[in-house]
């Protein structure tokens, strides 16, 4: 058996979805197909494992372009991998306001966590 490129790292699973990390503008993600169970992936991908979403509307999402609206803003939409999962993140920007700050993102996140946190004591 040869040997496994360094990047192959990880066992994807039927209705598993597959998003590129490598240019996420270009929006490039599968849906693992039963006859793809067990095969090997690139760590250039992120490995989502629906739970609360079917995975043909995530992957939709996924795939869905960034829509410029009526006040010239824009949408983005990207991943961040985080100590209890992956959040996917939707970053809109007004015409007005070019730039998201970084501590902003971050905020979000921590506030997002402690909420899952607290969900999660809640439901035990």
């Amino acid at each position: 058996m040869e040997e496994a490129p360094s990047r192959a790292q990880w066992i994807v699973k039927t209705n598993d979805v597959i998003t590129s990390t490598v240019r996420p503008i270009r929006r490039l993600s599968a849906l693992i197909e039963p006859e793809q169970n067990n095969y090997i992936c690139s760590s250039g991908f992120a490995v989502l494992k629906p739970t609360k979403i079917e995975p043909e509307v995530l992957l939709v999402y996924l795939r869905s372009p960034a829509q410029k609206g009526k006040s010239g803003g824009y949408g983005l939409i990207y991943y961040v991998k985080t100590a209890t999962g992956i959040i996917l993140l939707t970053v809109y920007s007004k015409s007005e306001q070019v730039d998201i700050a970084a501590k902003d993102i971050q905020t979000i996140i921590a506030e997002y966590e402690q909420q899952t946190i607290n969900d999660e004591k809640r439901d035990i």
